[in-house]
């Protein structure tokens, strides 16, 4: 979206999978998102918060299984954005949002399988509303070209 509908070039990083952290200086728009396992950030993606995101429009995101659910999403919200940027103050978002997520069954713990998510069809557990991260994506090419 923000490329094509916004002209934007998009460079992806997968922070978790090539352990390569970018060169943010190169950039002047930057999203962050990190999937929240285990409670806590991609430990790649956290990393990259450390960056000096000096006049840099920034927006951060999470995937969150319990994110996507509605009576938890504000507690979400506030516990892997509001609380993990709290440690990173020279990351000043331009927006923030936490988004439902999808866990693999092959992914869930034997034990938590058993006892809680027999039941579950075989994709395993997934919040995910993809309208609601295309929303996000056209509010952030408004700001994003706003500037």
């Amino acid at each position: 979206t923000l490329e094509k509908d916004y002209g934007f070039q998009v460079d992806l990083y997968q922070l978790e999978e090539n352990k390569i952290i970018p060169d943010s200086s190169d950039y002047e728009n930057i999203v962050i998102g990190s999937c929240i396992f285990h409670g806590k950030w991609g430990k790649s993606a956290e990393e990259f918060l450390r960056n000096d995101f000096t006049n840099k429009n920034v927006a951060v995101f999470v995937c969150a299984g319990f994110a996507g659910e509605e009576k938890l999403h504000n507690q979400a919200h506030r516990v892997f954005l509001e609380e993990v940027l709290e440690k990173y103050p020279q990351v000043k978002p331009v927006s923030m949002k936490a988004f439902g997520g999808r866990v693999p069954r092959a992914k869930i713990p034997h034990i938590w399988y058993m006892q809680t998510t027999k039941k579950m069809p075989s994709f395993g557990y997934d919040t995910r509303n993809m309208e609601k991260v295309r929303e996000w994506a056209h509010e952030l090419g408004n700001l994003f070209r706003k500037t």
